[in-house]
């Protein structure tokens, strides 16, 4: 069985695992192993890749949860049986800033110009107000360099070999042993 991590850009950034060079006898239990698999993976990368008080170190592969949007935005698609015999599942968010944290950004970004409200606080030495008069930010670009944390990417590689292997073992068992 030939496993393979690819990238997939459709819509939304995704991770996508392709199992191929089986013979057709074996796909259908292959379908249902990988939905089973697809699920999982999801939900223990929910558990232990998107939660928890962040920053993390790059290196944990973790990011923290302020909202929960990305964690219940986590998805598996439905396996996929290409023409070819291979069957695909992806998984992703569509969550803008899903593919930044997952797959790392380095470039300039352009900022537009802002306009920025009056405000005041107190002054440095906590004696009377500092008031700020309503102005505009000027437009302006900035380099940006931000690491590829990997934490879907983390988990995919961490648990769908074994869940495949369970799973398809379980399923061909029902198919062929009942």
């Amino acid at each position: 069985m030939k496993v393979e991590f690819t990238l997939e850009k459709k819509g939304k950034d995704r991770l996508t695992i392709m199992v191929g060079d089986l013979p057709s006898i074996v796909i259908p239990p292959l379908v249902r192993a990988m939905a089973k698999m697809g699920q999982l993976v999801i939900a223990k990368a929910q558990q232990e890749r998107f939660t928890g008080n962040g920053p993390f170190a790059v290196s944990e592969n973790r990011l923290g949860d302020r909202s929960g949007r990305l964690r219940r935005s986590l998805e598996a698609t439905k396996p996929i049986v290409n023409g070819d015999g291979r069957v695909s599942i992806a998984m992703g968010s569509n969550v803008n800033y899903f593919a930044i944290h997952e797959f790392g950004f380095s470039g300039t970004v352009s900022v537009a110009a802002q306009s920025v409200a009056a405000y005041t606080h107190p002054n440095a030495f906590g004696r009377g107000e500092l008031s700020i008069a309503a102005h505009t930010r000027k437009a302006h670009s900035r380099h940006v360099n931000m690491p590829a944390r990997r934490p879907l990417g983390t988990a995919i590689e961490q648990y769908s070999l074994a869940f495949i292997e369970r799973f398809f073992t379980e399923e061909l068992n029902k198919e062929f042993n009942n």
